[in-house]
């Protein structure tokens, strides 16, 4: 007998999808920010370190959306 690698709830595994879709987002703007404030100290540029300051509403905003998810 195979293992199905699907779960039998279709609404489970649509929330699975979009939690992965949340994580690999949030990861992408972390490695932005990360990049951002490492060249706005190397550069000592306040423009672009108050920018990535700015920024962190979004990574915020997709850290509340997966807190969210994960306890639906």
């Amino acid at each position: 007998m195979g293992v199905s690698k699907a779960h039998t709830d279709p609404q489970f595994e649509a929330d699975l999808r979009d939690l992965h879709a949340l994580v690999l987002a949030l990861g992408g703007v972390t490695e932005r920010q990360i990049a951002n404030a490492t060249r706005a100290f190397d550069r000592r540029d306040d423009d672009l370190a108050r920018r990535t300051i700015d920024a962190d509403d979004e990574s915020d905003r997709l850290d509340e959306e997966i807190h969210e998810l994960c306890l639906k």
